[in-house]
């Protein structure tokens, strides 16, 4: 038997309602997350590989191969982590595209190479600050002084 669960209107971004489990994925366009994958395999449809991350509790984005192979799946990777935190190794390409849990984090809210650390439970995100920067969004930098 199928259930279904209606999530519209609701604030999370991955959550569980009734025991499903669900998320609301933003995909990044002709992009891939160059990071160790928790698992790969072949899908049908994207959505396949969307509802094998949510029953993953360590995954928390995929890449979706763009083209199809001679049997008409595509490649799936889970992967353990987001492109938030690991912008450094989110990389344009046209073979794939890129599925990221949404957040808040969407917006890049941490200014001078702070990380944005997504709460996803809670639609909410916390900045890390690169060294010598405080506030909340990493906005403030402290001031060195030397004496000679």
């Amino acid at each position: 038997e199928t259930k279904v669960v209606d999530v519209r209107g609701k604030p999370l971004s991955r959550g569980t309602v009734k025991g499903m489990a669900y998320a609301k994925f933003k995909v990044h366009k002709f992009s891939y997350l160059n990071i160790t994958a928790i698992g790969s395999h072949y899908v049908g449809k994207g959505s396949e590989c969307g509802f094998a991350c949510v029953n993953i509790p360590s995954c928390f984005s995929f890449n979706l191969a763009e083209f199809q192979d001679i049997n008409g799946k595509v490649l799936c990777e889970l992967l353990p982590s987001d492109l938030y935190n690991n912008s450094h190794k989110h990389v344009p390409i046209q073979s794939h595209h890129h599925f990221s849990i949404a957040s808040p984090c969407f917006k890049w809210p941490c200014q001078n190479n702070g990380k944005c650390a997504a709460q996803y439970e809670k639609n909410s995100y916390v900045c890390v600050c690169a060294k010598g920067y405080t506030g909340e969004h990493c906005e403030t930098g402290e001031i060195q002084f030397s004496v000679h």
